[in-house]
């Protein structure tokens, strides 16, 4: 049978800066180190590409449409 043994115990308090920051990281992609603040920031910040999108299509679409409509008669 095998037998396990404890290697190491590493909490917050005793942990090194290099691995603090790498478990940082965690909570940065889960958006909970600010808890439902995060989360809505998050959510804004992804919807943004659509956001940007939208309107830059709108802006383009109205530029065309004027210059369309000038017409050479």
């Amino acid at each position: 049978m095998w037998q396990h043994q404890l290697i190491q115990v590493s909490t917050k308090a005793t942990a090194s800066l290099g691995d603090r920051v790498f478990n940082s990281f965690n909570d940065l992609h889960y958006g909970t180190f600010w808890g439902l603040p995060s989360r809505i920031f998050y959510v804004f910040v992804g919807l943004a590409p659509l956001i940007l999108f939208v309107t830059g299509f709108a802006i383009w679409k109205h530029r065309y449409r004027r210059k369309s409509s000038r017409g050479f008669i």
